[in-house]
């Protein structure tokens, strides 16, 4: 697996090849980065089909595992990446999928700024910004949103501090501390009027909704 800590666009780019085999080898062995994976993607669907809208947007859709699931489903997607290579990935999985490619850490793309969706998803890739450009994000986000959408968040979090020192701990020397992963307590504090559920998938991993 490519470390994490050397991952720009570029990186990215010569990681699309082999990126879901390393994401299968880590769920499997139930270890960070992806312990649980398939049990974050699973919900991750469950809470876009529950919630009855049609239009998602994908903010960092990467090689499309989770977005092709829905595009089979008839959702409308729009989705934006920074790697020119899973773009490349995707867009065979979804030939009629509005696709672009953006680096969401410089905001949302222009080409989608006065649109509004549904649903908003992000996998695996929030944990670029540091936590005050999370919180901008996400309230940048629901700009996007009709009044009753949901942005749905998986990736690396944990309930609280205490819990992701724990999982650190038992990762040591392949644990990415470049990286800025949600611990849920603290998010709460700083996102306000806005209801956020979590449910863990694993000791180092869950889904938020974010109301």
């Amino acid at each position: 697996m490519i470390n994490s800590k050397l991952l720009n666009s570029i990186g990215f780019d010569h990681w699309a090849e082999n990126y879901d085999r390393d994401v299968d080898k880590s769920n499997e062995m139930d270890r960070y980065p992806f312990a649980a994976y398939d049990k974050v993607i699973e919900e991750v669907l469950y809470r876009v089909k529950a919630s009855g809208g049609k239009s998602v947007l994908d903010i960092g859709f990467g090689t499309g595992v989770l977005t092709k699931s829905l595009y089979d489903l008839d959702f409308k997607i729009t989705g934006i990446d920074f790697s020119e290579e899973m773009y490349k990935i995707a867009r065979e999985k979804m030939p009629n999928a509005r696709l672009l490619i953006h680096n969401f850490q410089d905001g949302l793309s222009m080409e989608i700024a006065n649109e509004e969706y549904d649903i908003a998803i992000c996998t695996y890739a929030i944990h670029h910004l540091n936590y005050d450009e999370q919180c901008k994000f996400i309230y940048e986000v629901f700009e996007n949103l009709r009044e009753d959408g949901i942005l749905v968040i998986g990736d690396v979090m944990t309930k609280s501090r205490t819990e992701m020192n724990y999982a650190m701990d038992i990762d040591g020397e392949i644990w990415d501390d470049s990286e800025y992963y949600i611990v849920v307590e603290e998010l709460r504090n700083m996102i306000t009027k806005r209801e956020i559920e979590f449910i863990k998938k694993s000791y180092c991993s869950g889904v938020l909704i974010i109301k």
